[in-house]
């Protein structure tokens, strides 16, 4: 898990989370299905709103925010390389989905829920950008114990997800989100892979995807 600047964030996250606050309450926004980490055995409980550079009638506050952490992709890819030496037979950058795009998901977890809100899990993707939330709580994993992941306004942690670690090159980061009680806001813009990406004999990055993502909703869903 690595922290990168990111200057001029503090303001736009500001206005899209003022924005999704009132969004939060909306019957007429397209909430994306329960979804239940792998081993769990409930749903998280929280509303999460998805979109890539395709999706229509996105505020433009939401669509300010996606931009400016895209433009953070490429420097992310490149820390990851120089600060894990990985091995890649191409750059990291050249491995990522540009005809979807990465996906911002903006999420809000209610108020009175105490302890785990979001339960432990690993991202599939390559990696994960995540600026700071309105509330702390995000945690990792490192070995047995759980460390508290502190983001300031103008940085993003970079987390390196499934794919990333199928291909052999980082570790997939687990975390989770612990609570007080108070409702939280937070965002993630997940960076996937190509569909097309080989990532073992026969095996793609988007059947890996496509597996996973129909195995929590599944699951979300009963």
């Amino acid at each position: 898990m690595l922290q990168v600047a990111c200057p001029d964030l503090a303001q736009p996250l500001r206005d899209a989370y003022h924005l999704f606050e009132k969004m939060v309450h909306d019957e007429g926004v397209a909430w994306g299905r329960p979804e239940t980490p792998p081993g769990a055995s409930r749903p998280d409980p929280k509303r999460y709103f998805d979109f890539d550079g395709r999706t229509a009638g996105v505020p433009a506050p939401l669509l300010h925010l996606r931009g400016i952490l895209l433009r953070t992709v490429d420097q992310c890819a490149s820390v990851l390389e120089q600060t894990l030496r990985i091995p890649l037979d191409a750059p990291l950058s050249s491995m990522v989905d540009q005809d979807e795009g990465p996906v911002l998901r903006l999420t809000w977890y209610p108020e009175s829920y105490v302890e785990e809100i979001n339960q432990s899990h690993c991202d599939i993707d390559l990696f994960t950008i995540l600026p700071a939330a309105t509330r702390p709580g995000l945690e990792w994993r490192r070995g047995s114990d759980w460390s508290t992941v502190q983001i300031d306004a103008n940085e993003v942690v970079v987390m390196p997800g499934e794919i990333l670690q199928e291909l052999g090159a980082a570790e997939a980061v687990t975390h989770r989100v612990v609570s007080t009680g108070e409702d939280r806001i937070s965002c993630s813009l997940f960076v996937n892979a190509k569909p097309s990406l080989l990532i073992r004999e026969n095996v793609l990055a988007g059947d890996l995807m496509g597996e996973r993502l129909r195995a929590v909703q599944r699951l979300g869903n009963n």
